[in-house]
């Protein structure tokens, strides 16, 4: 397939997918490609697992949210079956809800956003759900046969607050979906998501909050199943993902791929506030302290330093021949004094490439090369016109090179 397009598996150096066997061995071992997990599949894996509907040993972590679910569902079900023999329903959404739409989304384990379109839709439909309960109470009275039970009675909280922690991850699994999505920019809101709303005494933003109207829960008044909710979400997002900071075995083997990405970034290269803090973070959380924490990052970003070093030399052109001739005038060894004359101790040297490499590596790192902005710091160009202006200007001709890879 990659002959069709002219390519070959020497013009990619990274891959992503789900975590599947077959997929991952094809990319890893039988193309030989950098392999990363697809965040769409992990973020969405996280969410199930910490939510207790990823088979029965998340279940056993967090039943109460698993059974929280459950009644969603079984509420959802049940109004969608009743309201096909009437309008009920339908009439309380327009009466005492905003909003066009009469009816509630169902919810299915298999779609990155069902979980939370579902919560959305109940909590937006909310005292429609109640009266059409009541109503149905009433009837049922009438009638004489008991009244059946509102099984989210009491769990409104419970929605709200777990829909708040839920919301940042699932924004980061439709930035996945999108049609412009750019891994970087997903990989910088996951590492925002680690650090903000998932910090154990960090406050969540609530649902519903704006810009213009910003609304935060405190981490104190989240409900023990949100707060549990949201442990879980953070262990289930560290074991595949961050584990690569603070697990000794997974370091070593861990070739950074993504980080070289965010380091080649114009925008996000500038790491103190994501990548740093996320990997202190998370060392000092799993039990290194803080100057160990602090020598691991140093650790990461050498590493990283080291491969964007390679990648960037693989890429580099090949360079003109070379040395510079000897001058003509200086005398010269005939081979029979060669032979006997003492020998001076060659210094090392390092290759025109490798220097080039490093001397470019070294500038786009330190320097403030960025997108051209307005005065009022808006985007005056793209990311993709941006490189085409760094590399028209000459001044990088290594990193533009890189970046395609």
């Amino acid at each position: 397939m990659l002959e069709d397009f002219g390519l070959t598996t020497s013009d990619f150096y990274g891959s992503a997918s789900d975590s599947g066997g077959d997929v991952k061995y094809m990319l890893s071992s039988a193309l030989n490609l950098k392999w990363e997990w697809c965040f769409a599949h992990m973020t969405h894996a996280a969410t199930k697992m910490s939510c207790g509907v990823n088979g029965k040993k998340s279940r056993e972590a967090n039943p109460d949210m698993a059974e929280l679910i459950t009644k969603m569902t079984r509420v959802i079900t049940q109004v969608k079956l009743v309201s096909t023999a009437g309008d009920l329903f339908s009439e309380l959404c327009k009466s005492k809800t905003k909003g066009a739409s009469t009816r509630l989304l169902g919810y299915s384990t298999s779609r990155f956003l069902s979980m939370t379109n579902a919560m959305k839709s109940v909590l937006a439909k909310w005292p429609a759900i109640v009266s059409w309960y009541e109503e149905r109470g009433r009837q049922a009275v009438r009638d004489r046969k008991p009244p059946p039970d509102f099984p989210l009675e009491s769990h409104h909280t419970d929605l709200v607050h777990v829909l708040s922690i839920l919301t940042p991850i699932a924004d980061i699994k439709f930035k996945c979906q999108a049609e412009r999505a750019e891994q970087v920019e997903v990989l910088m809101s996951l590492y925002m998501s680690r650090i903000d709303e998932l910090g154990h005494d960090q406050p969540v933003p609530h649902y519903l909050s704006t810009e213009k109207k910003p609304e935060w829960i405190s981490a104190s008044s989240l409900t023990p199943l949100a707060s549990k909710t949201r442990d879980l979400l953070r262990d289930s997002l560290d074991e595949p993902f961050f584990s690569r900071y603070y697990t000794d075995s997974k370091f070593d083997t861990c070739d950074f791929a993504l980080e070289m990405m965010l380091k080649l970034h114009p925008i996000y290269k500038d790491t103190q506030e994501s990548l740093n803090r996320a990997v202190v973070m998370c060392c000092r959380q799993h039990g290194k302290t803080g100057r160990d924490a602090v020598e691991r990052l140093r650790e990461v970003n050498a590493k990283i330093s080291s491969n964007l070093l390679s990648l960037l030399k693989s890429v580099a052109e090949p360079l003109e021949a070379a040395e510079e001739q000897a001058d003509s005038s200086v005398a010269r060894l005939s081979r029979l004094e060669a032979r006997f004359a003492p020998r001076a101790d060659r210094p090392a040297t390092t290759s025109r490439v490798d220097r080039r490499a490093e001397d470019e590596l070294d500038r786009w790192l330190e320097d403030p090369i960025g997108v051209q902005r307005n005065a009022d710091m808006t985007p005056k160009e793209s990311v993709l016109q941006f490189w085409k202006r760094l590399e028209g200007s000459g001044e990088c001709r290594l990193i533009p090179k890189a970046v395609r890879v």
